[in-house]
């Protein structure tokens, strides 16, 4: 029964991969990937579905066989390189595009961080900043689903 689940939450978790390195490429190539999937909502939901028996399963793993973030010794060194490169990724990319929030206020498009009004934004610069802010969330959706790929559907090693 568990190995069936390990393949439905990996297919799962595959699938939120797909879709988050699609939108992640898009929003990098400037391009508006506006549907409802994309919501901001529903990805971030869908990460905790995955997450939630992801992590309790790791919670299960021996001590004897645990590794940082409760990764199995099992799982190979290029997956867990790989993993810790993505998330590194995602942190840098999150710095990099800076923060705050493209809204409309009054007609107007502005930036907000914390509550306050940093600038005003001219339509194609409140467009770049929603694609920013699509591109910091989907680097981490990224990070979330590759680490759930991994444990789900990655064979271990003996």
């Amino acid at each position: 029964m568990e190995r069936v689940l390990f393949k439905v939450f990996g297919i799962a978790a595959l699938i939120g991969l797909v879709v988050s390195l699609v939108v992640h490429v898009a929003t990098c190539l400037g391009v508006d990937l506006s549907v409802p999937m994309l919501d901001s909502r529903i990805m971030p939901i869908a990460i905790f579905v995955i997450s939630a028996p992801f992590v309790y399963y790791t919670m299960l793993t021996p001590a004897s066989q645990s590794y940082r973030l409760g990764f199995s010794e099992r799982i190979p060194r290029w997956a867990k390189l790989a993993g810790g490169l993505l998330v590194a990724y995602a942190l840098i990319n999150s710095f990099a595009l800076g923060g705050g929030s493209p809204e409309i206020r009054q007609g107007g498009y502005v930036l907000i961080k914390n509550g306050r009004v940093l600038w005003e934004l001219t339509p194609e610069q409140y467009r770049v900043a929603q694609l920013s802010q699509l591109r910091r969330a989907s680097g981490f959706w990224l990070t979330f689903y590759f680490l759930a790929v991994l444990w789900f559907l990655l064979p271990r090693k003996a």
